[in-house]
């Protein structure tokens, strides 16, 4: 098993002011009303693109239910009591 840091993260905050600027951002889509399933949506945040500013890609969980916001569910399990 690999225990090591995954490489795209900065140890400090002085190392990722320092690092080059992102080009796409992930963001959720999420359904407060249960009627679809949540989604991921990739956006272009490169100013210097035609893209810009744009969803340039989606991906949704097969099922309702499915949901995003449970995403790190080990560490707000005593919080989060749907």
């Amino acid at each position: 098993m690999n225990l090591r840091p995954d490489p795209s993260f900065y140890p400090t905050p002085r190392m990722a002011m320092e690092a080059p600027v992102e080009k796409l951002a992930f963001t959720l889509m999420l359904s407060p009303d249960f009627s679809q399933p949540d989604g991921l949506a990739v956006v272009n945040v490169d100013p210097q693109s035609p893209d810009y500013g744009k969803i340039v890609h989606t991906v949704f969980m097969p099922n309702k239910g499915d949901e995003f916001h449970h995403f790190g569910w080990n560490a707000c399990f005593r919080r989060c009591r749907h």
